[in-house]
This record gives C-alpha cells, sequence and structure tokens, in this order.
C-alpha cells in the first residue's frame, strides 16, 4: 500500500480552482477610463531570470522540500523537513518540559510542553510555509477587519510519546494554523495488520471500523464540495520522519492506534494563534477565533513576533526605476482585474489616499502580481545591496485614480523597502513626488519604483481618470541561527 492514499468518491467531483485572478470575459472598462496602453520593452531594463523550479523530493530524499497537498477541498502543506531543523526539533524534545496530556484530546498518556529556544522553528520553519499556504489556499484571516495589524505567533506545541494502542480519536484544535512532524515511526505499514481479537476491538473503537484506513495511520476528515464525507490518510512508515503537514486548525484529524511493536511512535504537535499584544502589519495576519478570548493566552510568546531588518541610515541607493519585461503581457488582464476587484474593505484606505484602494492581499490572491513581486525582491537583492535578511514578505494593494483624486505626503512605516508597478498610464497622469532626497519620477505601463519605505512621497491630483498602479511593501525579516 502506498505512504498516501485518498479514498476516490464514486462519481466524478469538480477539482476546487486555485485562487489565481482568472479573467473572464466579462470585465467591462469603467467609462471614462482609457485602454491600457501597450508600449514596447525598453532597452536598457534590467530583468533576472526566475529561479528554476525545482524538482518535488520523494520522502526518502534527503533534501529539505515543501508541497501543497490538494484533496477534494481546501488542502494542507507537507513539508520535508532539513537534518538541521530535525537536529533542533531533537534536541528541543530532550529539553522537554511539564506533561501536558491532561489539556489535549487524545487517548496518549505521555505527552510534554516544548520550548521553541530563539524562536528558530516558527521564524524558519512555521512562518515561511504559512506563507506557502496562504499563496496556494488563501489567508485564512481574510474576512477579519484586523487582518494586517497582528502577527502569528506559536502558542504551545509538545511531543507525543505514542505506545501500541493508543489512540487520537477525530478532533480539531483551536487557533489559525496547526501542525504536525512524525519524529519516529517504529513500524510499517505492513506489519498493523489486525484480524480478530482483543486488538481489532480497540481498532473498533478508535474508529478503524469505518475502513477508511489501517493501524497506526493518520487521518483527515473533510466535506468535500458536493457536501459528501471524505478522507485522506497517511499510512505510516519509516519514509515519512522527518515529515511535516500544516492544516488549518479547524481541520479534524485523528491518529490511529498501531500494534504488535513495543517502542514509541514519537510526533510533535502545536497550534498558531494571532499575537494581539503585538502589532505590525504584515501580510499573512489574522486574529483569534470568536470563539478564543486573548486572555486564554497562557503564553503568548511576544518575542515570536516577526522581527524586520532595519536598513542604515546611509545607504548607496535609496531609489531606483526600471521596467518589467512581461507587463504587456499582463498589464491590460490585470488592470481589469483591479477594476473588478474595486474599492477593499471598510478601513483599508489610510488617511492621506483620496483614491480608490483594493484590499492587501494581492500577493497572495493574484498569480500575476507575485510572480512580479518575486521579480522585485530579486532586484533589491541584486541592485540595493540591502543588509543581510533571510525571508521576506509583502503587502501588496492596488490604487485607481479618477481625475482630482491624489495621495497625500506619506511613508510606508516599518517595512524596509517599498514599490510602485504602473498598470495604466492615460494623458493626464500625476508623476510621483519624493519629498527628501527630491525627486519626479513620470509614470509609464511596466515602470517600477522602488525605493525605501522610509521616504516620503506623495501623488499630485491627477487631470484623468484611469491612473492604475501596484503598491506594495517588502519586509526583510531577520534570520535566528542556532
Amino acid at each position: 500500500m502506498g505512504i498516501i492514499n485518498k479514498r476516490e468518491p464514486e462519481s466524478s467531483v469538480i477539482q476546487r480552482e486555485g485562487n489565481s485572478g482568472i479573467v473572464t470575459p466579462d470585465y467591462r472598462i469603467p467609462a471614462g477610463v482609457p485602454p491600457v496602453p501597450r508600449n514596447n520593452q525598453g532597452k536598457n531594463d534590467v530583468y533576472l531570470e526566475p529561479e528554476a523550479k525545482k524538482e518535488e523530493n520523494h520522502y526518502n530524499s534527503k533534501e529539505e522540500s515543501s508541497r501543497p497537498v490538494v484533496p477534494f477541498t481546501g488542502g494542507w502543506m507537507e513539508k520535508k523537513l532539513s537534518d538541521e531543523q530535525m537536529k533542533y526539533l531533537w534536541d528541543t524534545i530532550d529539553k522537554k518540559k511539564e506533561s501536558c496530556a491532561y489539556r489535549l484530546a487524545g487517548h496518549v498518556m505521555d505527552s510534554y510542553d516544548l520550548e521553541d529556544e530563539e524562536q528558530f522553528f516558527y521564524l524558519n520553519v512555521l512562518d515561511p510555509l504559512m506563507q506557502e499556504y496562504m499563496h496556494n489556499f488563501g489567508n485564512p484571516g481574510d474576512n477579519i477587519p484586523v487582518n494586517n495589524l497582528h502577527p502569528y505567533c506559536l502558542h504551545h506545541w509538545w511531543v507525543n510519546y505514542q505506545r501500541q494502542t493508543e489512540f487520537n480519536p477525530v478532533h480539531d484544535h483551536s487557533g489559525a494554523f496547526s501542525f504536525v512532524v512524525w519524529m519516529k515511526i517504529p513500524y510499517t505499514n505492513e506489519e498493523q495488520n489486525v484480524t480478530g481479537g482483543e486488538k481489532a476491538e480497540i481498532a473498533k473503537r478508535a474508529g478503524l471500523s469505518r475502513g477508511h484506513a489501517s493501524n497506526g495511520a493518520f487521518e483527515f476528515s473533510y466535506s468535500d464540495i458536493l457536501g459528501k464525507s471524505n478522507t485522506f490518510y497517511y499510512d505510516m512508515g519509516k519514509p515519512l520522519e522527518g515529515t511535516m503537514l500544516l492544516f488549518p486548525s479547524s481541520l479534524k484529524h485523528q491518529v490511529y492506534p498501531f500494534f504488535n511493536n513495543d517502542e514509541y511512535r514519537i510526533s510533535i504537535s502545536g497550534n498558531i494563534f494571532l499575537n494581539t499584544n503585538t502589532r505590525i502589519p504584515v501580510e499573512m495576519n489574522t486574529d483569534l477565533p470568536d470563539f478564543i478570548e486573548p486572555g486564554k493566552l497562557e503564553r503568548n510568546h511576544q518575542s515570536t513576533a516577526t522581527t524586520i531588518v532595519d536598513l542604515p541610515e546611509h545607504t548607496d541607493k535609496k531609489i531606483g526605476e526600471y521596467h518589467y519585461p512581461p507587463f504587456n503581457d499582463i498589464n491590460e488582464k490585470l488592470f481589469y482585474i483591479i477594476q473588478d476587484l474595486g474599492s477593499g474593505s471598510t478601513g483599508v484606505n489610510p488617511k492621506e489616499a483620496h483614491c480608490t484602494m483594493t484590499d492587501w492581499d494581492l500577493y497572495t490572491s493574484q498569480e500575476h502580481v507575485k510572480t512580479m513581486v518575486d521579480w522585485v525582491q530579486r532586484i533589491i537583492d541584486d541592485q540595493f545591496n540591502p543588509p543581510e535578511h533571510d525571508f521576506k514578505t509583502v503587502e501588496t494593494w492596488a490604487v485607481t485614480y479618477k481625475e482630482g483624486e491624489d495621495i497625500d505626503w506619506h511613508s510606508h512605516g516599518i517595512s524596509s523597502y517599498s514599490f510602485v508597478y504602473y498598470v495604466n498610464v492615460p494623458e493626464g497622469s500625476s508623476p510621483l513626488l519624493f519629498q527628501n532626497p527630491e525627486g519626479i519620477i513620470d509614470p509609464k505601463p511596466g515602470k517600477v519604483v522602488i525605493f525605501e519605505s522610509r521616504l516620503k512621497h506623495k501623488v499630485p491630483p491627477n487631470n484623468c481618470n484611469g491612473r492604475c498602479a501596484v503598491s506594495g511593501n517588502i519586509f526583510l525579516k531577520k534570520h535566528r541561527d542556532l
């Protein structure tokens, strides 16, 4: 039997479409808005080839890898941890804290709290994997008004020592995200065939009588888009050691008992919450579920909040102008998408903006925008000589101006770099003005202006309708070494 299995429905099911921003033929240009011009690419454009897509690794690979796993609805992230990450986890297990079995839903006697020293696991594994999740499936906090105000944090994690016959019944978790890491699996799937007797009765009580999975397996339960109950399960075996799953906390799952082996099955689990004690506008944020009060965060790890790299006061390059080579292929489509999105959620516009702004999630919701922003990030690394950093996260939004609309003097807070990408530039479009150093930049379709976020800038009142641009903030995040 294979390591990963999913139960196929009896009838065909339409697969869920990704959040890719596909344009339908029904888009209309708003009245009074000139069409998007298609200019030729400049001769001196800076273009960095995108990195070659790495081949997906199998479970037996020693290399760190991750991939989205998509059943019929929703999904989760599956990741193969590196040797360094596994060593950190084993060292953390060696320093385990007090027992926490009494707080957990499962029938497992030996479970112990863990501590993430220097937030290594959160910053270097959990946070970037959450970003991947949001790119593939969207941000679970998108409908929450304070979505951009607070960072996630690792609230609670623990190690499980599961003996044979012990199991976790169907359950879910509190928080926004949960995860499991399979550290040691002392048995093979082939060893877990029980045909009768007392062991069969234990398996029956654990739910195996439904016939979904075999002994020792891990199983997700969900409803597909037709409302049918479905499962997706992992048959445990040594190839799954070092594999991690990140999934929404509301996704129900269970762990079946194993038999015929006296060793411990060792796994790590944890929950990711919103840190309401810290206020920081990074993209991948959400709020606590309505049924959880902030005061119930027993250990609200403020130090797990994202740490942003400070730029030096005097840098060689503060502002740069570039042209995005594929702009002729995407601008028209992107313009229609932006007009269709319209104004964002209530309160999304800062007081300086007298124009139409979308929500701040275009990096995760629109594939064209993500590809462009990834290119901008490479430009920053190549052209701006930024301080040492590891992970980057962005906020992205689109702005459309009618005649007479503008944006007053402002800067972009605690982010490291910001950018403007021009989508539609009708005649009469206002320039972009910088205060210190002084500068006037004329907009052109496909032009990208990258600048330090602390620089004050403005857009004077427009003499046209339909000036449209995508803006964003890029946060350079510190890496915590062991």
